[in-house]
């Protein structure tokens, strides 16, 4: 075994090397001592602090393997010293014999997590996998609108009348179809002849207007009479109606066979007529309904007008019209509104207006319910 000497610090030149050893050894052999016997593992010190790099002495022979000896203990673990400035880097030595497998050291404490790392890039594709069973069926989704309706295409040739076939049986009744849309409205035929009238005879002319007679002398002035506990007020009120069904067409003065309440005498009306007299000056309201039906054998649509007329005009904002699709179908018309009397007398009349029509249970009433 050669003696490790001392060259001051730094590697020792190779020249140098060979004047201590001879020109037949080698680095290895001028700067290791042979290899000794492998002595038991002590406990594991303190780490020192780095010292300067010695020289190394020349490698003696290699000597015989020894045995190895048993794995000691491994000692505890010693506090980690300063870190050393990074020395140069020596050979590389043989590779030691792989020791045996220590015991699995407790798990540690999760570290916290790191940050998200970029996206690495897209794998190649794998290969298809086995196709899956068919899974349920989702739920019926919502039916989407509906889409335009295309052109009408061109009629093709009509094809080669074939061979009847044998009768099938018959099949089970399709839905009723969506109703089409209501055709042209066709031209209006000529009015039939109004059929003769029921128990009520046709209403005489209107007389000529008489002359005016001459004014009468003033009279005596009457006696004040006495003054009564306060009670209503001075109520002018009339209402008639008709039960019977009656026949109607274009512009009908609807007639009224009975009268009801009547309280007053600023309002007349004639049994059996379509005319009501106002008297006196004021404003009135009047009511009306009653119940109409088409009359079969007429164009459809059918449209019925009602109005309440002043003197055989309109009322403004007193009118109802109602559009029969078929002869099936009862129509309720009821009519409201005040009107305004400045001239007397002044008539009212209610007038329906269709082709062909029947009118039932009307009724109209006339009440005052201010002075002008």
């Amino acid at each position: 075994m050669h003696d490790y000497i001392h060259f001051g610090g730094g590697s020792p030149s190779e020249e140098l090397i060979n004047k201590i050893c001879g020109q037949n050894n080698n680095y290895y052999d001028a700067c290791y001592p042979t290899k000794g016997i492998t002595g038991p593992t002590g406990p594991r010190g303190p780490r020192g602090e780095r010292g300067p790099t010695g020289c190394c002495g020349c490698r003696g022979a290699t000597g015989a393997t020894g045995a190895k000896g048993a794995t000691g203990e491994i000692g505890p673990r010693g506090a980690t010293g300063p870190e050393g400035a990074t020395g140069a880097t020596g050979p590389t030595g043989a590779t030691g014999a792989t020791g045996a497998t220590g015991a699995k050291g407790a798990t540690g404490e999760i570290g916290p997590r790191g940050a998200t790392g970029p996206e690495g890039a897209t794998g190649a594709k794998g290969a298809t996998g086995a196709t899956g069973e068919i899974g349920p069926r989702g739920a019926t989704g919502p039916e989407g609108a509906k889409g335009a309706t295309g052109a009408k295409g061109a009629t093709g040739a009509t094809g080669a009348k074939g061979a009847t076939g044998a009768t099938g049986a018959t099949g089970a009744k399709g839905a009723t179809g969506a109703t089409g849309a209501t055709g042209a409205t066709g031209a209006k035929g000529a009015t039939g002849e109004i059929g003769p009238r029921g128990a009520t005879g046709p209403e005489g002319a209107t007389g000529a207007k008489g002359a005016t007679g001459a004014k009468g002398a003033t009279g005596a002035t009457g006696p004040r009479g006495a003054t009564g506990a306060t009670g209503c007020m001075n109520t002018q009120l009339l209402s008639a109606y008709s039960t019977p069904s009656q026949f109607g067409t274009n512009q009908t003065n609807l007639i009224f066979d009975k009268n009801g309440v009547n309280v007053g005498s600023a309002i007349t009306h004639q049994t059996p007529s379509s005319e009501f007299v106002i008297l006196e000056k004021g404003i009135y309201s009047l009511e009306f309904h009653g119940d109409f039906t088409p009359v079969s054998g007429e164009q459809f649509p059918l449209t019925l007008t009602v109005s309440l007329y002043k003197n055989d005009m309109p009322i403004k904002g007193a009118t109802s019209i109602h559009v029969f699709s078929c002869t099936a179908g009862v129509a309720n018309i009821a009519l409201t509104t005040p009107v305004k009397v400045e001239t007397v007398p002044t008539t009212i009349k209610v007038v329906g207006d269709a082709s062909k029509f029947t009118y039932t249970n009307i009724g109209l009433s006339l009440c005052k319910i201010a002075q002008c």
